[in-house]
């Protein structure tokens, strides 16, 4: 493992020191950078893009939904 934020809290929050999860968040935006990433905040963009209630398609555990219709959407464009 590179590195890793712990979110024991619906996986969106810590029960940790900010400066500790500060430190964690850090240590994932070297890891990212490291495997290429060339996204300025990938940390916050993993953890926005997971969450279904923001509109209008999200990647959730259960795959893509739309969040306009809460239908889910095909994995593949035809």
């Amino acid at each position: 493992m590179l590195a890793l934020v712990k979110l024991p809290v619906a996986g969106l929050m810590s029960t940790g020191r900010v400066e500790d999860v500060a430190d964690e968040v850090s240590a994932c935006e070297v890891a990212w950078k490291r495997l290429g990433s060339k996204m300025p905040s990938p940390f916050l963009m993993m953890g926005v893009m997971s969450l279904a209630c923001v509109p209008e398609i999200r990647i959730t555990n259960r795959g893509y939904v739309n969040c306009v219709t809460f239908q889910m959407e095909d994995l593949l464009a035809e």
